[in-house]
């Protein structure tokens, strides 16, 4: 169900969060005020790589809003930096209409390789093309 979650101290969590938010049964409210630019960048990166599947999200500068019950389309390629919004995106994913495909280098990569093999291991459906 949608709840309200205060991530202020927790900017690790909003691309995770945003995805759970997707799939509830209810609008969920991650309350969230930037205090860097990089925090900034996340929240809004997370936004709008969630609506660019058919999420419903809008970032006010203080709280990330989530319509419940999305119907996540898939598709599209996606390209970031943060490996958080990768994984997220990934995760989400696996209960959208088509695929996500994710291009990225460096760092978020490494992490997103390791992240594969584990993804994989436990059932999950990926692909390094």
């Amino acid at each position: 169900k949608g709840t309200k979650i205060d991530c202020t101290a927790r900017a690790n969590f909003l691309p995770i969060l945003a995805a759970v938010g997707c799939y509830a049964n209810s609008d969920t409210i991650l309350t969230f005020k930037a205090e860097t630019n990089e925090d900034r960048k996340l929240a809004e990166e997370t936004v709008s790589a969630f609506n660019a599947v058919g999420g419903d999200l809008e970032y006010d500068g203080e709280a990330i809003r989530i319509k419940g019950k999305c119907v996540l389309r898939g598709g599209g390629t996606f390209n970031s930096e943060d490996e958080r919004i990768l994984i997220a995106l990934m995760l989400a994913g696996t209960c959208a209409d088509n695929p996500v495909t994710i291009e990225t280098e460096g760092k978020a990569a490494e992490t997103l390789k390791e992240f594969i093999k584990v993804f994989v291991s436990l059932g999950g459906i990926a692909q390094v093309l």
